[in-house]
């Protein structure tokens, strides 16, 4: 019979949308109720071919329950859906569906956020959310990696970062590494402990990679500006964009944030100091481990969800990190190769997020590919957004990010840490410089961020500091001098530098 509650949009011969609405009156038909178990129902096409008819000529069952329902799964950082979804090791990921904290009816309301932090004695986000108080029964929502096997054989549970009753953010588990190139199930089951007693969702089926990047953007769409630093860690941006010079060696260093690059490979011992370079001087993942647990009272199975806490290692060792060629990710601005001066896990943060320190190109690298895939041809001359790829593994991160660049100059300031010269004394040019170069010449200099002692000037011309300090005027001053240059579009370039009088 038909259904009010029924409506139907037919797309084509072979296509129609069907869409329920939960009846406001109680119906045998559409078992829904936020207190019961739900039903099965019976849905039939009638197609008339040009008269009326009654009879189905086309069945369908459909389930209607209160388990949990995953309908996609994504990277936490790109948000791309496709028919068979990849997760990598050590990967950050969204799933998304319905009840998934509800159960007969109650658990979580749709505004409620449960935010997994890590546990203060081992240091590891939780493999298990409550929307329940402590102290009396709390039901868990627990995401469990199983084989895609008859019977099932769970691999691990995942880590969580946070959940609502439509969304759950986790970090995917570290022992995906041994089943690479292969499939296996993603359940979620929220409930009273035991695990029997709680009610799941029907396998999800992903197929695991080694790597499957996706650059985390500014505004968490997975689309538009990256979530990119520079190393004083402001945020490039437009007006603040990343400087890239004549000379590529010259031209800035930018962190990128990526998840999805799989497990590290770097080898370090903890047990002694490192030299702090990336990557001789990266610790294995079991060193880090191992420093981990000598940290906290109850050893840990696992780097699983766990913080990759800079206080447990040793002086002048890093994260563990990506080393070898074949797996240090490649990273392209505007079609271009940026050099990539470290890859490897964000210190502080959960194992899993990476860091990917990159020296942008030089302004004459082109010609560059615009966002819209036009060239522009070298050299830059004015600040532009292009298009950021990053390769590992032989995947790519998600299209559609971007990254702010402007060609600058090169501008030195005087040697060694800064300048020293004493108060009352005649302070000579000689030394005492700021130089630009890689621009069009003559350059014109101004202080742009602090200002000079008493005493002391900076010539415009030539860029020199000199005079006699007055006698007041003892202390520290930390300087930024901008130079310009001649060209008909003039380029700008800055150095900090800290000046001192005695």
């Amino acid at each position: 019979m038909a259904d009010a509650s029924l409506t139907a949009t037919v797309v084509n011969a072979s296509n129609i949308i069907v869409t329920i609405t939960v009846p406001a009156v109680a119906d045998p038909l559409l078992p829904f109720s936020p207190t019961g178990a739900g039903g099965s129902v019976n849905l039939g096409v009638c197609n008339p071919a040009g008269t009326t008819c009654s009879a189905p000529t086309g069945t369908a069952a459909l389930a209607i329950g209160a388990n949990p329902v995953i309908r996609s799964v994504t990277s936490a950082s790109a948000f791309l859906q496709f028919a068979q979804p990849v997760v990598a090791p050590y990967d950050m990921i969204s799933l998304f569906g319905t009840s998934f904290c509800v159960s007969g009816g109650t658990g979580c309301s749709d505004s409620q956020v449960l935010y997994g932090t890590p546990d203060p004695a081992t240091l590891r986000y939780p493999p298990l959310l409550s929307p329940d108080a402590a102290g009396g029964p709390q039901r868990f929502l627990t995401v469990a990696f199983q084989t895609h096997a008859t019977p099932p054989v769970l691999i691990a549970n995942a880590p969580l970062l946070l959940a609502t009753n439509s969304q759950i953010n986790l970090v995917t588990p570290s022992a995906l590494a041994s089943y690479i190139g292969k499939t296996v199930d993603i359940v979620v089951s929220f409930g009273l402990p035991p695990t029997s007693a709680m009610l799941s969702s029907a396998p999800f089926p992903v197929s695991v990679v080694s790597a499957d990047p996706g650059v985390f953007t500014v505004e968490s769409s997975g689309q538009g500006e990256g979530a990119i630093l520079a190393l004083d860690s402001s945020l490039v941006t437009t007006g603040s964009e990343g400087g890239m010079r004549q000379n590529p060696a010259d031209s800035d260093t930018v962190q990128i944030f990526v998840t999805g690059l799989g497990a590290p490979d770097s080898t370090a011992d903890d047990a002694v100091p490192g030299g702090g370079q990336w990557p001789a001087d990266c610790v294995s993942p079991a060193s880090d481990l191992a420093a981990l647990n000598r940290q906290i009272a109850t050893p840990v199975p696992s780097l699983d969800g766990a913080l990759v806490a800079s206080f447990v290692l040793n002086a002048n060792r890093l994260p563990p990190c990506l080393k070898a060629a074949a797996v240090v990710p490649s990273v392209t601005i505007g079609g271009q190769p940026a050099t990539v001066t470290y890859a490897g896990w964000v210190a502080d943060s959960v194992a899993g997020q990476y860091q990917v320190n990159v020296r942008l190109p030089g302004t004459a690298a082109g010609p560059f590919t615009s966002t819209t895939g036009a060239p522009i041809a070298a050299p830059l001359a004015a600040p532009v957004e292009l298009p950021l790829v990053v390769t590992a593994r032989g995947r790519s991160s998600q299209p559609g990010v971007t990254i702010w660049v402007a060609p600058r100059l090169k501008v030195t300031g005087p040697s060694g840490a800064g300048l020293k010269g004493a108060a009352g004394a005649v302070w000579s040019a000689t030394g005492n410089l700021v130089a630009a170069t890689q621009g069009t010449a003559p350059y014109q200099y101004a202080v742009s961020a602090g200002s000079l002692p008493a005493g002391l000037t900076l010539d415009a011309a030539s860029g020199a500091i000199s005079g006699t300090p007055a006698a007041a005027s003892t202390g520290s001053y930390l300087l930024t001098v901008t130079a310009t240059d001649s060209a008909a579009s003039p380029l700008t370039g800055s150095v900090t530098f800290t000046l001192t009088v005695n």
